[in-house]
């Protein structure tokens, strides 16, 4: 990502402070979700199929 940043930055595309910005508010998305999911309730077992695909298998 070292090169990508580097080239955004360098377009003028974004500055470093944007970059750093946006870094913040993903992180604070993803500790707000691993947040949420810990305390989320573990799925029941009739959920253990559910939204599964696998080629050739049967309906």
């Amino acid at each position: 990502m070292p090169i990508y940043r580097a080239s955004l930055i360098a377009g003028g595309f974004a500055t470093e402070e944007s970059l750093s910005r946006i870094e913040t508010e993903i992180e604070a998305a993803l500790d707000e979700a691993v947040e949420y999911a810990l305390a989320s309730p573990m799925p029941g077992e009739e959920e253990l199929t559910t939204d599964v695909y696998a080629e050739g298998a049967a309906a």
